[in-house]
């Protein structure tokens, strides 16, 4: 009997550990992605701090883009410069680059920045639904970057290049802002 009730308390014992453990692993996987999460809200509020953006009624979106633009790493911050001398060529004459527009008269109507924010989020975040970009749009815009980052990463945002993507969406921004002033 002595053998019975020892090994009842083995296998006892053997399964308190067995369902303690799970949790124990599922609680770091969480940090984990919390720490990543945190970095990348962290990286947000690098490029959009004092920027200062604000929607506008007629899906106009104000704000300091010069240190938008500043805060973007190089390599996108010079495709942002040519891209914003070549909307203003358009502007002056006339005169689109754009193969489906022929002339800026027929792509007057671009829509709100929010609109074009969100086709072009969706390059890197696969699951963006409207309700999940209308809660990061909004996150962004009020400065609540943590609500931004949580928003990208249920959405799908991969979260190996941090750095990386946060300079992609506050270029994406700042490039929709140029479209919008100067498709006007």
């Amino acid at each position: 009997m002595k053998k019975f009730n020892l090994f009842i308390t083995f296998l006892s014992l053997v399964l308190l550990i067995s369902t303690i453990t799970p949790s124990f692993a599922h609680a770091t996987t969480l940090t984990d992605k919390e720490k990543q999460e945190q970095q990348l809200a962290n990286e947000l509020k690098k490029m959009f701090e004092g920027v200062n953006l604000k929607e506008n009624p007629d899906g106009s979106v104000t704000g300091d883009i010069e240190k938008l633009k500043s805060n973007l790493p190089e390599k996108l911050r010079n495709d942002l410069i040519a891209f914003e001398k070549q909307k203003k060529a358009e502007a002056k004459t006339g005169i689109s680059t754009r193969g489906a527009c022929p002339t800026i008269e027929t792509c007057k109507n671009v829509g709100p920045v929010s609109q074009c924010v969100n086709r072009n989020l969706k390059n890197i975040v696969p699951n963006l639904t409207q309700d999940t970009f209308n809660t990061i749009w909004g996150a962004i815009v009020a400065g609540n970057f943590a609500t931004a980052a949580r928003g990208l990463t249920k959405a799908g945002l991969k979260l190996g290049a941090v750095t990386w993507a946060s300079g992609q969406i506050a270029y994406y921004v700042s490039r929709c802002i140029v479209n919008h002033d100067f498709g006007k």
